[in-house]
């Protein structure tokens, strides 16, 4: 078994919001959030965010196209909250992956009603890689940053936000026809500072 621990910086340039919440190996959505605060700010618009680019190597069968596959995911979520558009979700995901599809339904409904999530940028610290060998489930560990975020109504009304948090997710990978295909997403512990 090949196992990659890569360290990032935090990155910097604009992220959107990763999707998954719950008990480790529990699907799940959005981030847990808390009640809105009394007195609803005025929201700004979003950025305009550049659709992602996958690497020439996101699916290399390799421990360094894990990682590679794992910084695109990242981007895939933050860029579907970010547009509330799930194309490129909905190519990268297995029909297995209960966590994606739960974030494409709760997105799809968002964009619906006319909603939107502004900040929760998913910055990725620490990934760490196992697999991919034969009969082992590849998967990457990522240890990130969660930066705040809020949710907003079709009326600009301010329904939910979150503060910055530590948290760790491992993401699940599945090889077909030669890519790599995200699996599943698992949520781990919330760390400390």
């Amino acid at each position: 078994m090949i196992i990659r621990v890569v360290r990032y910086s935090l990155i910097a340039g604009v992220l959107a919001l990763a999707g998954c919440t719950g008990a480790a190996g529990e699907p799940s959505t959005l981030p847990d959030l808390t009640a809105p605060p009394s007195g609803t700010p005025t929201p700004t618009a979003s950025p305009t965010a550049e659709p992602p680019v996958e690497p020439d190597n996101a699916h290399e069968n390799s421990a360094e196209g894990v990682e590679a596959f794992t910084l695109y995911a990242i981007e895939v979520i933050n860029y579907a909250y970010q547009t509330n558009d799930v194309t490129y979700l909905e190519l990268i995901m297995t029909p297995d992956c209960q966590t994606c599809a739960n974030v494409v339904n709760t997105l799809e409904a968002l964009a619906d009603d006319g909603g939107r999530i502004e900040g929760g940028q998913l910055i990725p610290e620490l990934i760490s890689v196992s697999g991919p060998a034969d009969g082992v489930q590849t998967s990457a560990g990522i240890d990130l940053v969660l930066t705040a975020s809020r949710s907003y109504d079709s009326e600009g009304a301010l329904t939910n936000s979150a503060q910055d948090r530590k948290l760790q997710y491992i993401f699940d990978y599945r090889r077909e026809d030669d890519r790599w295909m995200l699996d599943g997403v698992r949520r781990g512990a919330e760390r400390s500072s």
